[in-house]
């Protein structure tokens, strides 16, 4: 047999009447509708619902998203059919769970045409039987509203259907291939998971049939494809992606850990059987672990059989099923989506639903002429199992069949919610709930989560509102610690909070005298204000109550508020107490919380709960102290840090023109006429320039971006400062001195602005600054690795080879007196081993030695509020406007650092 001859079918002939068998198939098509009708009026409301059925609602409104949640992977194909419905008859879940029973069933007849190609007629009975009494997962699917999970194995069956029928034909019309590529094309669009699917074909047609290939279907493949997939052309063509990074996902490090959660959890759920991530348990003592290793050396047995008959030809789109099951596994065994296989949502492993019936049916097949008899004991078994797992089966608490008079009392209490927001005025909200709320209230009020925003359209809108409102989520300790009059009500049904004051924060205090200790008694010298996001205040392990710390200011200053930066929003502390002293043994008590739930902060005119830009914020009525002390309560099972702290006094009041209102307009303004390409700003200023920008730039938000696959920083990371043309700096008033004086001290050129309560500071391009290169370096510790500094491409590195508190220098002869204002520091291979006091001296002759200033200046980083360093890989020191000199010394001032100092790579400028 050629490739270029149909291959022959080996499928037994019909033992049955024609009439009872049809009763037979008739039945289980019954079986099918009717227990999706049972799922359809017993399902839960979810987020999911919410989500996809705003989405539709945009459509509605004008507005035509590409993706559904913002992300670049699946389309908005599956959301089409409920626009129309959603129009004439409003939001309700109905609405939205119709259409999986649908498409499971489209999924269910394309499998039946495949299965009659493949095996006998009872085989095909048993694969059907399968797929119309499901495996719990399966079934729970049919009622849920992620439809473009369930559209695309729609698709993807399709696409097996095309397949099959091409590698059929002796001749490939243009119709064939068109229609194969439209499904390759809108299946990748409508869900990236159908690319096991589409590999699997491509590579089926490829291996059997290219002989048949011409140019026309050629041209017909692309053009089928173009179009079915034409939104995610146009996607490609004008957002700046990264899809070539999405190779690092894969490893074969992964292969041995996935391997075991595939085989004990993930394909167990899929054949039927409950886990602990489902509610229930399969331990190898089990009688169900035993039904498990049967059924599973069934569908392996009837996998190799499939193989074994495709090789032979009879037919040859045998192949095809086990070849779709070996893309997904390799997939998930060699890349980091098999981190999912430890779960209970299995929807990378959904595409096996096209498989197992083949495998099941085979096998049934192998019995002829005694088909029927297998058939009848393995629809059984698998029916048996899959109806004994529904009952126990709880992927997210709720079971697949809940009372349908619950899902219909659900969809009158949200229309009724949302109705009740509208009647307060309250028109951007945040809840938990967020993504039915905003459903039902059909984008009014527009609600988001306040950490978790999964539409960040929406919630960039909302954060940039003036006066949010607080539906019932519980922050009431997180309030009490903020210290703010706001306003408190039963609004919709719930507790709410809005119209919180603004705190008296019109002056940043100044920090170059503080000093802080330990309550455990550790000295931590200046590193709460000596701007290096690096140092600070850390527990050693997950904190307890009592750990924090005292902050001597030096001098009695009136002071109204504060804030503490973590590490990252993971290392915010579960409660605080915050004192305040004039003696350093008498405290008084100033702000405090248990139960702390944040970071909750102030942006701009409202406080915020967000992720992005942490920080715990405390404010409280003007008092004057010289001690601050901070202390944990509760326990938490997280560390917790403060990296830097900042204190406000009292200032002049704002004028009235400086309100936030009109602060947003003019910040609109300026992004508009200066259209820079990136702007760090906090969440209420960054979320202003995002909804106001005709083509918005990278912005530091407080959460990730729409439709854009550039990786947004880390969120246990601060933007880096970019410097140079095209980086805009907006900061609250009280923080613009500070941030002046940052750019100032790197060298950095800027033009500042005004928007009412914020400075805006456009950067301009670094001056070119030549590197001065040294005739020679030296030092009394580890002289040679010294002197090889003063040549580029050393290998080498420099140490004190010991803790930065024994002392160390770098003596530095520039061979003649030289301009240097810039110092810069590198060792990628140490970034712990930067130096944490560094002094500079200046020498004529090399012997006399007098002392000049130096401050750490870079590199800057967006911590929110302000520019702030960070010690690492790269450090730059400032020398001011310069120094000239032949002779630089670089040297350790008495400190508690640990750390060695490590030096590969000097730079002067």
């Amino acid at each position: 047999m050629n490739q270029d001859s149909a291959p022959a079918p080996e499928r037994p002939a019909l033992a049955t009447g024609p009439k009872y068998y049809l009763a037979v198939v008739g039945m289980i098509y019954a079986a099918a509708v009717g227990l999706r009708v049972a799922r359809f009026l017993s399902a839960r409301l979810s987020a999911e619902n919410g989500l996809v059925g705003s989405t539709a609602e945009q459509f509605l409104r004008g507005d035509f998203p590409l993706f559904l949640m913002g992300k670049d992977f699946m389309g908005v194909y599956d959301v089409l059919p409920m626009v129309p419905l959603l129009h004439f008859l409003g939001p309700s879940s109905y609405i939205l769970n119709l259409w999986s029973p649908l498409y499971t069933l489209g999924a269910m007849i394309v499998v039946h045409r495949l299965l009659q190609r493949v095996v006998g007629p009872w085989g095909v009975l048993t694969g059907l039987a399968f797929l119309a009494i499901p495996p719990a997962f399966w079934l729970h699917y049919c009622g849920y509203a992620q439809t473009h999970y369930t559209l695309g194995v729609l698709l993807s069956a399709l696409l097996m259907l095309q397949t099959a029928r091409l590698s059929e034909a002796e001749h490939w019309g243009a119709g064939q291939t068109f229609l194969w590529g439209l499904a390759a094309g809108a299946g990748l669009y409508g869900n990236a998971q159908t690319v096991g699917v589409f590999l699997a074909c491509a590579a089926f047609l490829l291996a059997t049939s290219w002989r048949r290939v011409r140019p026309l279907n050629l041209v017909a493949f692309c053009g089928g494809g173009l179009l079915g997939g034409l939104p995610l052309l146009y996607y490609l063509l004008t957002a700046q992606t990264a899809y070539a990074d999405k190779i690092n996902v894969f490893s074969w490090g992964y292969v041995a850990k996935h391997f075991h959660e595939l085989w004990t959890n993930a394909l167990p759920i899929i054949l039927g059987f409950n886990t602990p991530p489902t509610g229930g348990s399969l331990s190898p003592a089990s009688p169900w672990f035993g039904l498990y290793l049967l059924l599973l050396a069934v569908v392996c047995a009837g996998l190799g059989g499939l193989i074994k008959r495709g090789l032979r030809g009879r037919p040859r789109l045998a192949l095809l099923f086990p070849l779709v099951a070996a893309v997904y596994v390799v997939i998930l065994l060699t890349s980091h989506y098999g981190l999912f296989l430890h779960g209970s949502q299995q929807a990378y492993l959904m595409s096996l639903y096209l498989v197992l019936p083949a495998a099941l049916g085979l096998v049934v097949t192998w019995f002829e002429p005694r088909a029927k008899i297998a058939a009848g004991l393995l629809t059984a078994l698998t029916i048996g199992i899959n109806v004994g797992g529904y009952a126990a089966f709880r992927p997210n608490v709720y079971p697949l069949f809940l009372s349908p008079a619950i899902q219909a009392r659900q969809n009158r209490d949200y229309l009724e919610a949302a109705e009740l927001l509208r009647r307060a005025g309250a028109h951007h909200v945040y809840a938990e709930d967020s993504w039915l709320l905003g459903f039902y209230g059909n984008g009014d009020p527009l609600a988001v989560h306040p950490w978790q925003p999964r539409k960040n359209e929406d919630a960039h809108r909302v954060d940039a509102s003036l006066d949010p409102l607080f539906y019932g989520v519980d922050i009431a300790s997180s309030t009490t610690l903020l210290g703010l009059k706001h306003k408190i009500a039963t609004v919709g049904g719930r507790l709410s909070r809005w119209g919180f004051a603004q705190p008296d924060k019109g002056l940043l205090l100044e920090r170059h005298a503080w000093r802080a200790r330990s309550l455990n008694g550790q000295d931590l010298g200046d590193a709460l204000g000596d701007g290096d996001l690096a140092s600070g205040f850390q527990t050693a392990g997950p904190a307890g109550p009592g750990q924090g710390f005292v902050l001597d200011l030096g001098a009695a200053q009136t002071v109204s508020g504060l804030a503490l930066i973590p590490q990252g929003y993971v290392e915010t502390p579960k409660g605080l107490t915050i004192e305040g002293s004039l003696d350093g043994h008498v405290f008084f008590p100033l702000a405090q919380s248990h139960g702390y739930v944040g970071p909750f902060y102030m942006s701009g005119p409202h406080p915020v709960l967000k992720l992005r830009h942490p920080r715990v914020e405390s404010y409280w009525r003007p008092c004057l102290v010289r001690q601050i002390r901070i202390s944990h309560l509760g326990r938490s099972n997280r560390p917790w840090s403060a990296r830097e702290v900042l204190l406000w006094g009292p200032g002049p009041a704002a004028g009235p023109d400086a309100d936030w209102s009109s602060s947003a307009v003019a910040l609109r303004r300026l992004v508009g006429r200066l259209k820079p390409a990136r702007v760090y700003a906090d969440t209420w200023a960054a979320a202003v320039a995002r909804t106001s920008a005709d083509a918005p730039p990278w912005i530091s938000l407080a959460h990730g971006f729409h439709n854009e696959s550039r990786p947004d920083p880390p969120l246990a990371q601060w933007p880096e400062l970019i410097a140079g043309r095209g980086s805009l700096v907006v900061v609250d008033r009280p923080e613009a001195a500070a941030t002046r004086r940052a750019l100032e001290l790197l060298g950095l050129p800027f033009t500042e602005a005004s928007a009412g309560r914020l400075r805006a500071f456009a950067l301009g391009n670094p001056p070119a600054r030549p590197v001065i290169e040294p005739r020679a370096i030296s030092s009394r510790l580890s002289p040679a690795a010294a002197a090889q500094l003063a040549h580029p491409g050393g290998r080498t590195p420099w140490s004190t080879n010991g803790p930065q508190s024994a002392g160390g220098a770098l003596d530095i002869d520039l061979g003649r007196p030289r301009l240097v204002r810039l110092v810069e520091l590198r060792a990628p291979d140490f970034a712990q081993d930067y130096p944490r006091a560094l002094t500079a001296w200046v020498s004529d002759d090399g012997r006399a030695w007098r002392p000049t200033p130096l401050a750490p200046a870079g590199p800057l980083f967006f911590s929110g509020q302000m520019l702030l360093r960070r010690g690492g890989a790269v450090n730059i020191f400032s020398l001011g406007p310069g120094v000239t000199t032949r002779h630089l010394r670089l040297a350790l001032a008495p400190n508690h650092c640990p750390w060695w100092w490590s030096v590969q790579e000097l730079v002067l400028r």
